[in-house]
């Protein structure tokens, strides 16, 4: 734990006052890796490693390794640790879907031309010939780009509930992890295929995982972990489970909010004025706090398809905004409250029947099973087209 302190220390900077007309937050919501809430995590008197903080000085081969979570890290690296450890624990804290890759046709068909490949080892490795044809060609880049963005863009249906693509994935999915885990394993697969439909939580693409939990070497540990202990990990069952090294691959501390202060002309921070949730328009502005932007924050499209388009639409938004300011003598500019509540009514409308607002705890919805869903309400090809619809009608001040 001590290096990954000193690592974020290293980059702190002095205070320094610093005059602007605008401020653009461009963070994002996990950028803030936390220790998973354990009794106990550092009694352990092995290595603990975080996904997000990792030690290339501790040495896994051959050695007995636990893996808290199931998430989209421990999907990347259980694979990974399975091939080189005596044992690994993965310690299951949820079910999850695990699906095979979006966007995967354009990949291969191009890269593998069209030829089987095993699905347990579906990894893309652009070859420099690959990466010299798309300097080469800008046009066939835009089209090789474009075709990964329309695949996984086209899936936005599934997220609507009990609609056809929602139960076709449910079936799909459902069969694909059955295949990728083998006959018998019915403990883990009533464990990690979830009740609730695809998307409702973030889905995980993750070659190899499946596959390396019914690894001879491999124990997926079903009862919860009650603490760690200097030799290992107890779980609620009384039984003591001794590793080597411990890896907490628990994610992020999600932020809504700005790790830094953000104060309005009022002497109100953003944490005051937000005591009922993220208060975003768009995403992107906030009410009382005037030239303040943030780039896909909550309300944005984090799983409705493709994001980098995104933020280079919320990215478009703010300029213009800046540039309308700059160009009419404008001082300020502040989206209004009744503005932005008719926006999250509509928001509250649409989600009545995704898939998001099923029984799930999600990142989406704050953290929590029920409450309200920070997602875009609907595609992301909407969400691009209603950016210069609203901006040319000037931000509602």
């Amino acid at each position: 734990m001590g290096s990954c302190l000193r690592q974020r220390l290293r980059y702190a900077s002095p205070i320094f006052l610093k005059k602007n007309d605008s401020l653009i937050c461009s963070l994002g919501i996990l950028n803030n890796w936390k220790w998973p809430d354990i009794e106990g995590l550092h009694d352990f008197k092995g290595p603990i490693l975080h996904s997000a903080c990792w030690d290339h000085s501790v040495e896994f081969k051959d050695k007995k390794a636990a893996v808290i979570g199931v998430g989209s890290t421990s999907v990347q690296i259980t694979p990974a640790l399975q091939k080189i450890c005596k044992e690994v624990q993965v310690y299951m804290r949820s079910p999850t879907w695990i699906s095979p890759p979006f966007g995967a046709g354009a990949l291969t068909n191009d890269l593998h031309k069209g030829q089987d490949v095993d699905p347990g080892q579906r990894q893309y490795n652009f070859t420099e010939a690959d990466i010299q044809r798309f300097r080469d060609d800008p046009e066939y880049h835009l089209d090789f780009r474009k075709r990964i963005e329309a695949e996984i863009n086209s899936l936005f249906g599934m997220f609507k509930q009990g609609s056809d693509l929602s139960n076709q994935f449910r079936d799909v999915i459902t069969k694909e992890m059955h295949r990728r885990m083998g006959p018998g394993n019915e403990e883990l697969k009533k464990f990690i295929i979830p009740d609730f439909s695809p998307g409702c939580r973030r889905i995980s693409p993750g070659d190899g995982f499946l596959e390396a939990l019914v690894q001879d070497n491999v124990e997926p540990v079903f009862s919860g972990i009650k603490r760690v202990v200097a030799e290992g990990i107890e779980t609620e069952d009384g039984q003591v489970h001794k590793v080597d090294n411990i890896v907490c691959a628990t994610g992020f501390q999600v932020a809504f909010q700005p790790a830094f202060t953000v104060v309005n002309g009022e002497g109100k921070s953003i944490k005051e004025d937000w005591t009922e949730g993220p208060n975003l328009y768009f995403g992107v502005s906030a009410p009382r706090f005037p030239n303040y932007y943030t780039i896909v924050g909550p309300g944005a499209t984090w799983s409705n398809g493709t994001l980098l388009p995104s933020i280079e639409t919320t990215i478009e938004y703010s300029i213009k905004c800046m540039k309308k300011m700059q160009s009419e003598g404008i001082k300020a500019m502040a989206v209004k409250q009744d503005a932005l509540d008719a926006i999250y009514a509509h928001f509250d409308e649409f989600h009545k029947d995704t898939v998001w607002q099923e029984n799930c705890r999600s990142w989406f919805k704050d953290g929590k099973v029920k409450n309200r869903i920070y997602l875009w309400p609907g595609a992301v090809s909407f969400h691009h087209a209603t950016n210069p619809a609203f901006t040319l009608r000037g931000v509602p001040c």
